[in-house]
């Protein structure tokens, strides 16, 4: 049983306590933007201490997204000890104990999941099939070598006919940044290019026959069918009766094409041109039929039914041609990839590198295919505390549940609406199934939504304006996106002075007159509009 608990949980709100507090189960913690995670993060770092005298802070991997991140933890690790060994006055045992820790906190692991897995791999080297004396390539380095075997394959291809297809979809800048990005991510690379060959009209009629046949929308046309049938209803109805008629045709006819084998783009056009200018809900006589609903779900499975009025040429036609070229370009990438990625390889094993891809599929590959090795770490690592959940990838997420077999010794932080790191190959759904999978065995999630970085009266009204131009309930089912919620003042500040005047207005905005965005494309309106107010405000002395 810890001595310093209550010492160590001071000053904490009591959502920061109970996410601190509780080790029994893996733990997954949203925390919005200010509401003090740093803060929780240090104090579950000392309570485990605490509470486990037998454990050193080499026994508890904590993993940052940033170098600086790990180094700012453990300031503020280091700092909190010092504290502990001050306040325990005469208990010199307690005192002692304390600045042990501090002392070992030079061997800490703290730090990025790349050192991570450079530690296992540096204490299993044989078995990953590594030179003992490997170094780490890092990212300028592993850019100019990047760069280099790209441009050499992109030049030995411009010449050959087999990738006319490739080079004629992609530019110069847009095919170097797609084999760059497949480098930079080669096992996501691998499986794709390894996946069963699938071509654009295969995978349209798959789509189309779902939603024709399979789908909600499916079983609602029985269901109009039967209004249809009803006595006198065109009479009855007039307008909307034809409508719901000229839908049931263009169902039809989408069917009846499908079947003779005609285009599934042409198929899903006939039914959505069925619902063209139509926004009928609720009808007073009882009739409904949700066309607005229907419409929405074919543009959001079939996008190119949407017409694009920045590019009018872009018709049906267009997009068929487009994806016929599309498929020679993926038959010209399976072919180039082997060769791309075999170039990159060779180069590195014959420096003795490897960069910061291979690490972490090698860890991967350690840890699942050599139980000895993972029970090793498993036991070696008693606590996992990972900062920033929301910008990992597959390959980390899934690091991370093999060393926390047991669900118990997990402690995550993150929240999806700060992941901004999309364009490395993070993946911010996988918050969202790491949040189920804690709940379904029995872990916890505690939401941390007070904010430590603003007063009230900024926060209240932004709050209040953003809730009604950014909330999105909709946005729920996609998994990279979450709807805007408001932060709130956590109770101990909310009897605290106020610093901010109380005779002018704390909020201000300011009103353009910009009609469409092609006006000012890249906000040079909106910043010299926002430049002068600041202006005027410094010297005004506010």
């Amino acid at each position: 049983m810890g001595k310093q608990k209550e010492a160590i949980l001071k000053g904490l709100s009591n959502e920061q306590r109970e996410a601190a507090e509780t080790v029994d189960r893996d733990v997954l913690v949203r925390a919005g933007a200010g509401s003090g995670k740093t803060g929780t993060l240090v104090a579950r770092y000392l309570l485990l201490l605490d509470e486990n005298r037998d454990w050193r802070p080499a026994d508890i991997t904590a993993v940052t997204f940033t170098r600086k991140a790990a180094r700012e933890m453990q300031s503020r690790i280091r700092k909190r000890m010092m504290e502990l060994a001050s306040s325990a006055g005469d208990d010199t045992e307690e005192k002692r104990f304390w600045l042990e820790h501090l002392n070992g906190m030079d061997s800490a692991n703290i730090g990025t999941v790349h050192s991570l897995c450079g530690r296992i791999l540096r204490a299993h080297p044989a078995e990953a099939g590594l030179d003992p004396a490997f170094s780490v390539l890092d990212e300028n380095n592993a850019a100019v070598i990047t760069g280099r075997i790209v441009e050499e394959t992109i030049s030995r291809i411009s010449a050959d006919p087999d990738h006319e297809a490739l080079l004629n979809l992609y530019d110069g800048n847009r095919l170097t940044k797609i084999l760059t990005d497949m480098l930079k991510d080669r096992e996501k690379a691998d499986t794709a290019m390894t996946a069963e060959e699938k071509n654009c009209v295969s995978y349209l009629k798959e789509k189309a026959a779902a939603f024709l046949f399979d789908s909600e929308y499916a079983d609602h046309i029985a269901e109009y069918r039967m209004i249809t049938d009803e006595p006198d209803f065109l009479k009855k109805t007039k307008t909307f009766g034809e409508h719901l008629v000229n839908m049931l045709s263009g169902y039809d006819h989408a069917c009846q094409a499908f079947r003779k084998g005609e285009h599934p783009a042409d198929c899903m056009n006939y039914l959505h041109e069925a619902f063209s200018g139509w926004t009928l809900k609720t009808r007073k006589d009882g009739y409904e039929v949700n066309a607005i609903k229907i419409r929405e779900a074919l543009r959001e499975g079939f996008p190119f039914l949407v017409k694009d009025y920045s590019n009018p040429y872009r018709d049906i036609k267009w997009y068929k041609e487009f994806w016929e070229q599309y498929d020679r370009a993926e038959v010209s990438l399976r072919k180039i990839w082997p060769e791309l990625r075999d170039a990159y390889m060779k180069v590195l094993d014959s420096t003795g590198l490897i960069d910061f891809d291979a690490m972490e599929s090698m860890t991967l590959k350690l840890l699942r295919d050599l139980p000895e090795v993972r029970d090793i770490w498993t036991n070696r690592i008693k606590a996992l505390l990972v900062d920033e959940f929301q910008d990992t990838n597959d390959a980390q997420a899934e690091l991370f549940s093999l060393l926390d077999p047991s669900h118990k010794h997990l402690f995550a932080v993150g929240d999806k609406k700060q992941s901004i790191y999309g364009f490395r190959g993070t993946n911010a759904a996988l918050f969202d199934r790491r949040r189920d999978e804690v709940l379904a065995d029995e872990g916890k999630l505690v939401l941390l939504n007070a904010t430590y970085r603003t007063e009230p009266e900024l926060l209240s009204p932004m709050g209040g304006l953003l809730d009604k131009v950014m909330a999105d309930s909709g946005l729920s089912g996609k998994d990279h996106y979450a709807a805007y919620e408001a932060m709130t003042i956590p109770e101990k500040r909310r009897d605290k002075e106020d610093p901010l005047p109380k005779d002018q207005p704390c909020v201000e905005i300011l009103l353009g007159d910009i009609q469409d965005k092609k006006d000012d494309p890249h906000g040079e309106i909106i910043g010299r509009m926002l430049a002068e107010r600041l202006t005027e405000m410094m010297s005004d002395g506010l």
